[in-house]
């Protein structure tokens, strides 16, 4: 009898056990999570199995994931066989969390060369950080020190998740694996990063040059997804479909998502239609009651937010390198910048500098607008206030 294919899903939040759980296995991989909360642990361990449920407006349907374990990640030596015997491997515990398990990631791949010289591992980098390939490397390099050049044989495959997984509020769940997903199911992947052959996984989407699949996730996605929380905020919407629903705020959040897709489908040389059906797909999920997610949540760390490539001004960016209006996006920026969230230290440290600096002269200095975008920015944030009262 053939062995089945097994797969390392390191990290069991809601990204792994919401979407990549799902993606392995409804390709067939039994899929071990590694995690350090054994509570998961213990329920994957007691059941094989785990239940997600597939949530849109007032319909809602359970999928069960079988073929599971769960194996602790304190656990050094179970957590280097796994990776050792894996046919593939996905990561995702955030950008905090990843420099604490690159001894572990290491010691797997050591263990793998020794007991399967020269088997190539391919690693799904499921984050949501820029250039995840270089950070993950970077760490692997250091953890394997005079092993280095194992790393020649790991695929280190940047994706980018679209799928919308929002935390499940505890009374809602019946145990503690239970989660609440959207329909949406697509991963695209750097079609350029693997090594050996590119696993077989359902709705695996390789694509070259991967930088587009990047731009759109940022600049139109998130960058769509913010401008919702920050016109929100504005008229004190809670919850991020309730914002969506206003026919002013979805008029923004369409045209400043309509340009970046437009923009980045003009940089790559994309057919601009399907990049700007995306966007408009995107705008009906926003509206998904179901999810639950909240303008505090998708607001939450304006300062990051507004860093140079992160999805408001690299949006801008890419906007103008194709000469593209975008006036939405700079009436977001301006938006942003009232966002306050007493439980958020990046939108107390926002009004700080606020403060001391003046509008103007942050957008200029510290978020690096030309003149002429910060006083039409600055102007936009003296009048949203009045406009979406």
């Amino acid at each position: 009898m053939q062995k089945k294919k097994t797969a390392v899903m390191y990290g069991a939040g809601n990204i792994g056990r919401g979407f990549i759980g799902q993606v392995l296995h409804d390709s067939g991989y039994e899929v071990a999570f590694v995690d350090v909360d054994q509570n998961l642990i213990d329920a994957f361990n007691q059941t094989g199995s785990y239940v997600i449920t597939v949530v849109e407006g007032d319909r809602a349907e359970e999928k069960v994931i079988g073929d599971v374990r769960g194996v602790n990640g304190m656990d050094l030596d179970a957590v280097a066989h796994e990776i050792a015997e894996a046919d593939v491997m996905a990561v995702s515990v955030g950008m905090r969390i990843l420099p604490r398990i690159a001894g572990n990631l290491a010691a797997g791949i050591r263990l793998r060369e020794k007991l399967h010289p020269g088997l190539p591992l391919n690693l799904l980098i499921c984050e949501n950080l820029p250039d995840p390939e270089g950070f993950v490397r970077k760490l692997l390099l250091e953890a394997l020190g005079e092993d280095q050049a194992l790393l020649e044989n790991v695929g280190l495959v940047a994706a980018t998740i679209g799928r919308m997984i929002p935390p499940l509020p505890p009374e809602k769940r019946r145990v503690c694996t239970d989660i609440h997903v959207e329909p949406f199911c697509s991963l695209p992947v750097d079609a350029d990063a693997f090594r050996g052959e590119i696993p077989a996984l359902r709705y695996l989407e390789p694509y070259s040059p991967f930088a587009f699949c990047e731009e759109k996730k940022l600049y139109i996605h998130n960058m769509g997804h913010a401008l919702c929380a920050y016109f929100g905020a504005l008229k004190r919407y809670r919850a991020i479909c309730e914002a969506i629903a206003d026919p002013v705020i979805a008029f923004l959040v369409h045209g400043a998502m309509i340009s970046s897709a437009n923009a980045i489908a003009q940089a790559y040389g994309e057919d601009a239609a399907a990049v700007t059906a995306y966007a408009e797909d995107l705008v009906r999920r926003f509206g998904n009651a179901a999810l639950g997610d909240t303008v505090v949540r998708v607001g939450k760390d304006p300062l990051r937010k507004l860093s140079p490539k992160d999805r408001l001004l690299g949006a801008l960016s890419r906007c103008q390198s194709q000469k593209i209006p975008a006036p939405q996006i700079l009436m977001g920026i301006g938006a942003a910048l009232h966002f306050q969230d007493a439980e958020d230290p990046s939108s107390l440290e926002l009004r700080r500098l606020l403060a001391e600096q003046g509008v103007a002269q942050y957008l200029q200095n510290a978020l690096g607008l030309s003149e002429a975008d910060a006083r039409e920015t600055a102007w936009y944030y003296q009048t949203l206030p009045a406009l979406l009262s």
